[in-house]
Order: C-alpha cells, then structure tokens, then sequence
C-alpha cells in the first residue's frame, strides 16, 4: 500500500487536484494512457473520491495506519 501511495504521489498536484497526471491520464486528457479511457468524466464517483483524497491531505506526521490523536477535553 505504502508503494502505490509513493507512486501516486508524484502524479498529484496538491495546489490543484483536478490538474494532477493521476486524474488526468484515465481520463485521457492530453496524456496518453495505454489502457484507454478509465473514467468517463470527472463526475465519476471513483474521480471524485481521488479529488477528495487529494484535497484533504493527512495532518503533518500522520500515517495511513496510525489512528489521529483524540483531541483533549477539557473537564
């Protein structure tokens, strides 16, 4: 998982999701994909679930498998 997240991560662009190499090559705009067309548009759920991903990076330190810290209460 660890790999396909490292790959993945140099085809976003985080400044602009909907630009990044990974939503664009299965749509096949501009970018040539071996495998043809993956998603029909960007309305896509599949699409819109990676422009969330990208969207909404982890916090600073965060890993994938490590819950966030509960955030303290005051009593």
């Amino acid at each position: 998982m660890y790999k396909n997240f490292k790959s993945a991560q140099g085809q976003v662009v985080f400044a602009d999701p909907s630009a990044s190499r990974l939503i664009n090559k299965p749509l096949v705009r501009g970018v040539l994909h071996g495998g043809g067309r993956i998603f029909l548009d960007e309305t896509d759920p599949k699409v819109r679930l990676l422009l969330y991903w990208m969207s909404h990076p982890a916090a600073q330190g965060q890993d994938e498998f490590t819950a966030p810290a509960p955030a303290s209460c005051a009593v």
